[in-house]
């Protein structure tokens, strides 16, 4: 960490000296895996501080937030034992957003969207409900949601989550589509244990939900 001013850089602190980790983590070494707080008084970065043996067969990353006036480091998400990575802070500076994986060693869990109150330091999954991965993070300017990417159906698609009321909404201009992904959550609600698929023709036809138990269609939904 340096001081920037008139364009230059003074003399740099490593905030990790004499660990021999990495932050970003590799092979891949992302830049979203580290990030300032609001008020630039504090990095985040995600790291897995652990020997090369532990390191390799692990998937327990942690997020860690480090103070540049009291150059204090502090393990934000320790107990945790998925991938914590892409710390995302609001605006105001009060909650941190990241993506969790819960289960240790398992590298395609679900990818959850975390917040953490920085004051309380109090955690909350705000996709507990939401049978999709999250990535890709940024918050509203007013710190009430946060907009973040989702697949299904084969494409990328963008969401948003109230962050005190942890409401999922399609934020596509497109209407027809917000409809049917509200209707998608709905019928998820009531066949829980019942499956939900969507159908198209080569020739362009389709079905936007077929209820299917077992091998038998139940329900067909335009």
């Amino acid at each position: 960490v340096s001081e920037f001013d008139d364009n230059k850089i003074s003399d740099g602190k490593d905030i990790m000296e004499g660990e021999p980790y990495d932050s970003p983590l590799s092979p891949y070494f992302e830049s979203e895996e580290i990030s300032w707080t609001a008020n630039s008084k504090g990095i985040a970065y995600t790291c897995k501080k652990m020997t090369p043996n532990e390191y390799s067969i692990s998937t327990n990353s942690d997020i860690y937030l480090y103070n540049v006036e009291t150059n204090k480091t502090e393990n934000l998400t320790e107990g945790m034992q998925g991938y914590d990575k892409y710390p995302c802070f609001s605006p105001d500076g009060k909650l941190m957003a990241w993506q969790s994986m819960a289960t240790a060693g398992y590298e395609s869990d679900k990818q959850r969207l975390f917040v953490m109150d920085l004051s309380t330091k109090q955690k909350l999954d705000l996709t507990e409900n939401f049978d999709q991965n999250a990535s890709g993070f940024q918050w509203s300017a007013d710190n009430k949601k946060i907009y973040f990417i989702s697949g299904i159906r084969a494409t990328e698609q963008i969401y948003s989550i109230d962050v005190g009321l942890r409401n999922v909404v399609y934020s596509s201009e497109d209407f027809g589509k917000k409809a049917e992904n509200i209707v998608f959550l709905e019928l998820k609600r009531r066949f829980v244990n019942k499956e939900i698929n969507y159908w198209k023709s080569q020739l362009g036809e389709e079905v936007d939900f077929i209820i299917k138990e077992g091998l038998q269609i139940k329900e067909l939904i335009q």
